[in-house]
């Protein structure tokens, strides 16, 4: 996702995540019967070169 999201100009340009967040939790009604959307924040899509924490602390793990 990172590789698109950064490399393809047309993906980072036009991904709206409060549009995603809002339809996704406005049409499940069997999920969310009451349509309930947290404001909670924006997704933080890291730059390719950088590792994702979770993976980067298991990574330390095994090699120590």
């Amino acid at each position: 996702m990172r590789k698109l999201y950064w490399d393809v100009p047309a993906f980072g340009e036009t991904t709206e995540f409060t549009h995603i967040k809002g339809h996704y939790t406005k049409s499940h009604k069997q999920i969310n019967p009451k349509s309930i959307t947290p404001l909670g924040p924006t997704p933080n899509i890291l730059p390719k070169d950088e590792e994702v924490p979770a993976a980067a602390a298991a990574l330390r793990s095994t090699n120590e």
